[in-house]
């Protein structure tokens, strides 16, 4: 090919359109045979543009609709919408999916307006009637800036328009009144806005973001508010909502009439259970691809040959082409765009970029041009980015899970367990305050201060189970307390000696990256998260110096743990030596051995597995080659821990879920570890004040984000019905997979599955539980996964390790009983190839359950992208987490003080034990306290009004927030948060925001107590060992002698020292205190 031809900037189809545009002249159908790629989207985009008028894509599946609405988007077609199905699923029409709703009425509102449009849509979408346009329009009202509107009738508006008052908004459909502002979200918006007033006038319009209530920086002139639909509206057909002249394309016509008559015929006034092409085109022009009595237009396109990842076959595939044909490539990330840069340099190729990426490359010989995406060149998925789903409702959740409710468990540090009853109104010293009302046993009453939140926590356990209410003076709080200190102490002592033993020993520097590294990580078909590169570059750097690695790489399930092993691994065998891979279970072993030797197929690296099921003689030779060097990775069960196992040159050691081990097998893993380096891999996640204190000494790399663009897990919530159940089976079977079903009773397991073998008498179906025998229940798993089974029915023993797939439907029978965190688990099994997955939570009825039980299954059927219910199922794992983490003895302590208290108490702990016995001259000097530990008392009258935030659980949810600020920035985000939402910060608000900067003044300066009345403040120095030997406290007392008109300094009675200032209420104190401060802190540099 000639490198000097004028290429093309971009796909086009000039000669296609102007041939389409002229033949709709004279006729209003026409066959236009498109094959199934992205050519199609790019063509309507051209269309719209060309007619002015929307084109509309019914696409023949939701997949397809998914990757269109990406492509059309990615080109730059701004106005690009969807138009999905209202329903969640055809059989059950009328569980509607709120979000889904909502996004048809705000593209049948966007369709009012002249222009070009490309909508997205699919057969049984297109075939649903929709909300009548001119009745939409009559629930609509338009508020401008700078024009009269009084807040009293909008409000009255928008409670007569079926709006819904909150005190947060975050669904369309809902509004809050706050003073001189109104926040609310119009159901054909696609976010909120937050309306300021001035009197009667409004000031500004700005779209705030649901997740963290702010506002974004741009104001708008004008909206159009949306009222949501009431129960009954008229409804019409989709296409008379198109303006007239609009294009409508269908992949097969016939395919959408045929759709027609399998609708719901009980629900034809929704649907359109007879439809034919002909009766749209008296308004409308239609194209089809598939074949129909009418003229063909000649499109010249063909779809990509396979390549089969290989390179060179698209550089011959490039080169049979005429020297004018233009290929255009495109990579979605910065890195694949790199690495094919390269190799198209290196193989001389003439191309053109684009600037986005697209689904499904094609030759277009019309133009004689092709367009290449990187993941078909190299034969990787391609997932469009799922719909981010309104994660909103999901942080609702969260808060409500940490929000205060009256009737909730607290724990007070100094009277233990109580009952929360709310915000109430005090008097005290002659002066009205607000505070928090405790009540326990014998209905004693305590009030807590507002300045003492740090003193309350939620109470959370390991099982759930509701606590013992505590006496009020009782020792045996106290005593709880102190026993639970003493075992951490000595808990946090091994750990800290240990880590500080394997700190001090040498191991292997490995070499940096060789060209064989580079090349396997370039093979990795998917896209890496950041923090699973993050977690990578952590280990190849622990690798890479001369202390042994003692990492440990936590991740929910499916988030890319075992790709950050793989590598691990490689740079090892790359550097000469051996790795071991320990895990829990035969199953888990023989799945690692499969990952691990695809993943290096292409590489000189011998690989081997080592579990119950290899004969003797197996085991013979595999412990030879182990001992002669012959194998460089083996995998296996705690058989590889055995006296009998020898290394030729063992580097490293990677350990999967090292908690489900058992103690023997941990005590022979210690000695495994001297000397080399350690990985340990973990679903299971680490509380993030475990990470900070007793992780603080070792390694860990935490991997939050999901894997982008998985498809989320179409989740139901049914009653159980056995019809349902026979077609969940049937589609996955038809498609080739195989299902799980979940029941949780061993005793009656065997009935449930006689059931399905009665309804699926060809089908092969195990069943395995608990009580299986061991070698049997692992030989029913490793049949399953080798596909020898087509139903599964079991325990939940499948939470864990099963790792299948060709398995993408899973139903769960009395999911109810279940807990949130086992659920998402559970649901984790499935959903882990690039077909569609399914989960079906069973119940007897939403009647018969819990508001608990009610609510984790409308979380679950709501959050259904990965890692969306992770945060929510965290609370749990947290929980069960630590208690993995440390023991049986300190989950029973998580159970006597509540975890949040648990984990408060473990940090001191730590804490003291690193002063006490493992700090060296560096960490001895006075480092602060803790902002929330300092404590203050106040004749000031400094709060947050009732009538500057009304809602009592969002005034608590801000005191939260205010009482563990760590630092002035902390603060000043929650303060911008507050004037942002409720307007400028009314004075007594201002002054409590002047007391905390005082506060977070006073943990710098090392003082644990502060009281502040009638104009004299009084502070109490720490009594620690490193503070009193400080110049930090050298500098105070040096300070305050040289300004006794301000400070007197004198004892406290107990052998300390306390500091006078006059302090008046003004911000002359923080002044004060700031360059008292300043100077500290040169004396500590």
């Amino acid at each position: 090919m000639k490198t000097d031809n004028p290429m093309p900037d971009q796909p086009h189809f000039t000669r296609l359109e102007q041939n389409i545009v002229r033949l709709l002249r004279h006729h209003r159908l026409l066959h236009v045979p498109l094959p199934l790629t992205s050519a199609t989207p790019l063509l309507a985009r051209g269309l719209a543009l060309k007619t002015g008028k929307p084109v509309v894509l019914v696409a023949p599946d939701a997949a397809t609709a998914a990757f269109w609405f990406h492509d059309a988007r990615a080109a730059g077609c701004r106005r690009t919408f969807r138009f999905p199905a209202s329903f969640r699923h055809i059989n059950r029409p009328d569980d509607t999916d709120p979000e889904a709703l909502n996004e048809r009425w705000q593209t049948v509102d966007a369709l009012q307006s002249d222009g070009p449009a490309v909508v997205v849509t699919r057969p049984e979408a297109f075939l649903e009637r929709t909300v009548d346009p001119a009745f939409a329009a009559r629930r609509r009202f338009t508020l401008r800036k700078g024009e009269q509107t009084d807040p009293e009738f909008l409000n009255e508006w928008l409670f007569d328009m079926d709006f819904e008052r909150t005190d947060l908004v975050i669904q369309p459909g809902e509004f809050a009144l706050r003073g001189g502002i109104i926040d609310l979200f119009p159901y054909n918006a696609a976010e909120p806005y937050r309306i300021e007033f001035d009197d009667d006038r409004i000031l500004r319009i700005r779209p705030f973001d649901p997740e963290s209530q702010l506002t974004r920086r741009l104001e708008v002139h004008e909206i159009a508010v949306g009222a949501p639909p009431p129960e009954t509206y008229p409804l019409t057909e989709f296409y008379r909502t198109l303006p007239p002249g609009s294009l409508i394309y269908f992949q097969s016509h016939r395919d959408t009439e045929a759709a027609a008559s399998t609708l719901p015929v009980e629900h034809d006034e929704r649907f359109l259970t007879a439809f034919r092409t002909e009766d749209l085109l008296r308004d409308y022009f239609v194209l089809t691809a598939a074949h129909v009595q009418a003229p063909t237009v000649p499109v010249h396109i063909k779809p990509l040959p396979p390549f089969g990842g290989r390179f060179e076959r698209f550089v011959s595939f490039v080169r049979e082409r005429d020297e004018a044909f233009t290929p255009f490539v495109s990579a979605r990330e910065a890195a694949q765009k790199r690495r094919l840069s390269q190799l198209l340099g290196e193989a001389g190729l003439p191309h053109k970029w684009l600037d986005y990426d697209l689904w499904k490359g094609f030759v277009h010989e019309g133009e004689n041009y092709g367009v290449f995406p990187e993941h078909q060149i190299f034969e990787r998925p391609f997932r469009p980015p799922v719909k981010k789903q309104r994660q909103i409702k999901q942080r609702q959740i969260l808060r409500e899970l940490n929000d205060w409710l009256p009737g909730d468990y607290v724990v007070h540090a100094d009277h233990g367990i109580g009952i929360y009853e709310g915000l109430v109104k005090i008097e005290r010293n002659g002066r009205r305050e607000e505070a928090v009302k405790l009540r326990y046993r014998n209905d004693d009453l305590v009030y807590v201060s507002i300045h003492s939140l740090h003193k309350l926590s939620k109470y959370r356990s390991k099982d759930g189970k509701p606590p013992l209410i505590h006496r009020l003076g009782s020792t045996a709080w106290r005593r709880t307390k102190e026993r639970t200190k003493k075992r951490l102490k000595k808990l946090a002592f091994d750990l800290l000696r240990l880590y500080a033993e394997r700190k001090n020993q040498k191991g292997t520097a490995y070499g940096a990256d060789t060209p064989m590294q580079w090349q396997l990580e370039s093979s990795f078909i998917y896209e890496e998260t950041p923090d699973q590169a993050q977690a990578i570059a952590d280990v190849k750097r622990d690798m890479e110096s001369e202390r042994p690695m003692d990492r440990l790489v936590c991740g929910d399930v499916g988030f890319g743990k075992t790709e950050v092993a793989v590598r691990a691994a490689f740079k090892a065998v790359d550097n000469g030596k051996q790795v071991a891979v320990l895990v829990p279970t035969t199953i888990l072993a023989f799945q690692h051995y499969n990952t691990f030797r695809k993943r290096l197929k292409d590489f000189p690296v011998t690989i081997d597995y080592l579990n119950r099921f290899r004969t003797t003689s197996e085991r013979r030779r595999i412990l030879q080659d182990l001992a002669q060097g012959r194998i460089d990775i083996i995998i296996g069960t705690h058989a590889l821990v055995s006296d009998k196992v020898k290394f030729k040159d063992l580097g490293l050691l990677i350990i999967d879920e090292e908690q489900k081990f058992g103690v023997n097998i941990k005590e022979k893993i210690k000695n495994l570890k001297k000397n080399i380096d350690v990985l340990t891999l973990t679903a299971t996640p680490i509380p993030r004040t475990l990470q900070f204190s007793l992780m603080g000494e070792r390694d860990l790399s935490v991997i939050n984000t999901p894997p982008p663009n998985r498809m989320p897990i179409h989740t139901v919530v049914h009653r159980f019905d056995r019809a349902l159940i026979r077609q969940a089976i049937e589609r996955e079977i038809a498609r080739g997979g195989q299902v799980y079903f979940v029941h949780n009773r061993v005793q009656d397991i065997e009935a449930v599955a006689q059931l399905l073998k009665t309804d699926f008498p060809d089908l092969r179906i195990a069943v395995g539980h608990g009580r299986t025998d061991g070698k049997q229940l692992e030989k029913i798993m490793l049949d399953f996964m080798k596909g020898r089974y087509d139903i599964l029915v079991s325990t939940s023993i499948v939470e864990n390790g099963l790792d299948v797939p060709n398995a993408n439907t899973m139903i769960v029978n009395n999911a109810h009983m279940f807990g949130l965190a086992d659920l998402h688990q559970l649901r984790g099994r499935v959903g882990r190839s690039d077909k569609q997955a399914y989960c079906y939570f069973l119940i007897p009825s939403y009647e018969t359950l819990t508001e608990e039980a009610r609510k984790r299954m409308q979380v679950l059927e709501n959050y259904t992208a990965l890692g969306s219910g992770f945060e929510i199922a965290m609370h749990d794992l947290e929980i069960r987490g630590a208690g993995d983490l440390l023991g049986a003895e300190q989950s029973g302590f998580i159970n006597d003080l509540g975890f949040d208290l648990y984990q408060k108490i473990l940090a001191e702990a730590v804490d003291e034990v690193r002063r006490e016995e493992f700090a060296d001259t560096e960490n001895r000097r006075f480092q602060g306290l803790d902002p929330a530990s300092v404590q203050i008392q106040t004749d000031k009258e400094w709060h947050i009004p009732n009538d500057y935030i009304n809602s009592v659980r969002e005034r608590m949810y801000f005191y939260q927030r205010l009482s563990s600020v760590k630092d002035a920035d902390e603060l000043e985000k929650v303060l911008d948060e507050m004037r942002d939402r409720f307007g400028p910060l009314p004075p007594q608000t201002e002054g409590l925001a002047r007391l905390i900067r005082i506060k977070l003044a006073a943990a710098r300066l090392g003082w644990e107590k502060l009281t502040w009345k009638k104009d004299i403040l009084k502070a109490y120095p720490t009594s620690r060992p490193e503070y009193v030997d400080s110049p930090v406290w050298m500098r105070i007392m040096e300070y305050a002698y040289e300004r006794p008109e301000t400070f007197r300094i004198r004892p406290d009675g107990q052998g300390g020292f306390v500091l006078h200032m006059k302090a008046p209420s003004g911000t002359g104190t923080l002044e004060l205190i700031h360059r008292l401060v300043e100077y500290a802190a040169e004396g500590d540099n």
